[in-house]
């Protein structure tokens, strides 16, 4: 294979040229998206996840926070939803 800025001859696999240095612009560090690095499936377990167990949260403090006894539960409950809700989607989209 020969470098695309400087010509000079380069093994097949390399991603600089060692003569002038340029990147090749080729490999797996180039333009890979969260879901090429999670891998497809993974990356919609993920997010499922990362919406139902945190709405699970939130329904049963929300089914619970009429009753007295387990207000506080409840409320606990609902944070807890919705800021994992948040940190795992940002955790995601990055």
């Amino acid at each position: 294979m020969f470098c695309k800025y400087c010509g000079k001859d380069i093994v097949d696999e390399a991603v600089v040229c060692i003569h002038c240095g340029r990147d090749l612009g080729i490999g797996k560090h180039n333009g890979s998206t969260s879901s090429e690095k999670w891998g497809g499936g993974i990356y919609a377990l993920l997010i499922i996840g990362a919406i139902l167990i945190p709405a699970i949260g939130l329904v049963m403090g929300l089914l619970n926070i009429d009753n007295e006894n387990k207000r506080n539960q409840a409320e606990t409950l609902v944070a807890i939803g919705v800021i994992n809700m948040i940190i795992t989607l940002i955790i995601l989209i990055f």
